[in-house]
């Protein structure tokens, strides 16, 4: 704290304090705690006559833009300051070091007309100099968090390049420890774990649902070492880059861990298009046995403004085939046999089909707009970092950093999530069937995975006929989706 006299700018009588305090997480003892924050902060406010209305504090919680974590008490502030308080703070970046958020709780401060005091002195943000006195502090607050972003990216590296391992032990390793120190070596393959990791994803990929796997590894996992292995932990699993051998630092992918993964990671991306879809639902109950139960549709009622499902019916006699029904109405009922044979000759055809695969590669390969928006995602990171760099050095007020960072940062979003539809866009049923072997692997398929194919290749319609008996019309409409048609 600098050792100058105290001094208020306040120009108006301050009715109560309140005092927040924050501290992250903090393992060298050189940092101050939220207690010894709050005791200093109370004697300045005795010193001042200032009566404590509340002193909140939010341990091991970060304020920088990396941050993940919520801070309960920070969000309770708007709701505690009214006109005439001081907020009292050790510094200004135990507030945040987010430039934007300090921005919108700067407006909240004048709104209210409530002053902040730290470092022996008093600040009005209606005051326009004490207003960039306290930008500039929290700019400088700003660059020293991200170097100690950088010191722990360093550390990563340096932990990457000496094959030392970093974080919690992931699913699908182990990890090697110093024999005198007990300290952590290394990271290498569970091979138990491994193996059912990369059956689960195998299974996953060929569209069987996580509650199907789990019921079927649940025993090999656990004796294999492994904790819960129910349908929520096989898709956190799968859809998580450590099990592909990557490492991960708040959330984002920072490098390739030494020695071989526990699963292919290629088919990480596959996986989680697959898993993470919004429009995925959740296997429940029993498997499936009927090849179009449900994915069908009647088209009467489609026409009427129905669902139009489709339901399997048993036999009556010996007499009658199994047969596929409209559930809400009858209003059609045609041979289960009959259909099932129509539908997939049809579709093996269409998979068959050279062009079939011409468009579907064209599709996952993204094309030039792929490209485009993975180079201008690195530009404009290049460029956000340049900015911050040059603003560090002439001392640039924070609010202008924040107004030129953000659209930028909201260029890099919406890029993103463009390549992540890119990614998504073919579905790996259709990509693992069609083309040449297309009858083959169909054979090989179970139902399930039948049907996820099915569902991804072709709307099913049955229709009324006019003609009834053994030469009738098929009835049945096969509508390819988009991506295995000629735009």
């Amino acid at each position: 704290m600098a050792a100058h006299s105290r001094r208020s700018r306040s120009r108006k009588s301050i009715e109560r304090a309140v005092i927040y305090a924050r501290v992250s997480k903090d393992d060298t003892g050189r940092g101050r705690s939220c207690k010894e924050q709050i005791d200093a902060c109370t004697a300045d406010c005795e010193y001042e006559g200032w009566p404590v209305a509340a002193a909140l504090m939010d341990n091991d919680r970060g304020a920088s833009r990396h941050s993940k974590g919520e801070r309960e008490s920070f969000a309770r502030l708007p709701d505690i300051l009214r006109p005439g308080d001081v907020l009292v703070v050790w510094e200004p970046s135990r507030i945040t070091r987010d430039m934007k958020v300090f921005g919108e709780f700067c407006d909240l401060l004048a709104e209210r007309e409530v002053r902040l005091y730290y470092d022996t002195r008093t600040y009005d943000m209606e005051d326009d100099d004490d207003r960039h006195h306290v930008w500039q502090d929290i700019l400088d607050g700003a660059k020293q968090a991200g170097k100690t972003r950088k010191r722990v990216l360093r550390a990563l590296e340096a932990n990457l390049k000496d094959k030392k391992p970093h974080g919690r032990q992931p699913p699908g390793y182990m990890i090697e420890r110093d024999a005198r120190t007990g300290q952590p070596t290394k990271r290498k393959v569970h091979l138990g774990q491994a193996r059912i990791l990369r059956i689960a994803a195998e299974r996953a990929l060929q569209g069987e649902s996580m509650r199907s796997i789990s019921r079927a590894l649940a025993d090999e996992w656990i004796a294999a070492e492994g904790r819960s292995f129910d349908p929520r932990d096989v898709k956190r699993f799968l859809t998580s880059p450590t099990t592909f051998g990557y490492r991960v630092h708040y959330g984002e992918i920072v490098g390739q861990m030494p020695g071989e993964p526990a699963v292919d990671p290629k088919l990480y991306g596959p996986l989680r298009s697959l898993l993470l879809d919004p429009g995925r639902q959740s296997q429940h109950g029993s498997e499936p046995r009927w090849l179009l139960s449900s994915i069908a549709r009647c088209g009467v009622c489609l026409e009427m403004g129905e669902k139009g499902v489709i339901d399997h019916k048993r036999a009556r006699s010996l007499r009658h085939g199994d047969a596929y029904t409209c559930r809400k109405y009858n209003h059609v009922a045609r041979s289960m046999e009959k259909v099932d044979a129509y539908v997939e000759e049809l579709l093996l055809q269409l998979f068959e089909d050279p062009e079939t695969l011409a468009l579907l590669m064209a599709q996952d390969d993204g094309g030039a707009e792929v490209d485009a928006d993975l180079a201008l995602i690195e530009q404009l990171r290049a460029d956000i970092k340049a900015f911050i760099r040059d603003a560090a050095k002439t001392r640039m007020s924070a609010l202008v950093l924040a107004e030129y960072v953000e659209p930028l940062e909201q260029q890099v979003l919406e890029a993103q999530r463009r390549v992540d539809a890119a990614a998504a866009l073919v579905d790996p049923a259709l990509l693992r069937i069609v083309g040449p072997d297309a009858r083959a692997l169909w054979k090989a398929m179970t139902i399930p995975e039948r049907r996820d194919t099915i569902r991804a290749a072709a709307q099913v319609t049955i229709v009324r006929v006019g003609k009834q008996g053994r030469y009738a019309d098929i009835g049945v409409e096969v509508y390819p989706t988009a991506l295995l048609t000629t735009r």
